[in-house]
């Protein structure tokens, strides 16, 4: 298992695909299509996004 930021993803379905061609990748983390919904929680406290 392995937690990373490098920041902005300028395209995330596209990397999503990349990585699930990835051999030895078993799962991404990239959530693409399933939620409706994010809560983020981060220093300046919590923040909810929600698809339009």
């Amino acid at each position: 298992m392995l937690d990373c930021q490098f920041g902005p993803i300028a395209d995330p379905a596209k990397l999503a695909e990349q990585l699930k061609a990835t051999v030895g990748v078993v799962e991404h983390g990239l959530f693409i299509g399933m939620a409706t919904e994010a809560i983020i929680a981060g220093p300046e406290g919590i923040e909810t996004l929600r698809r339009p």
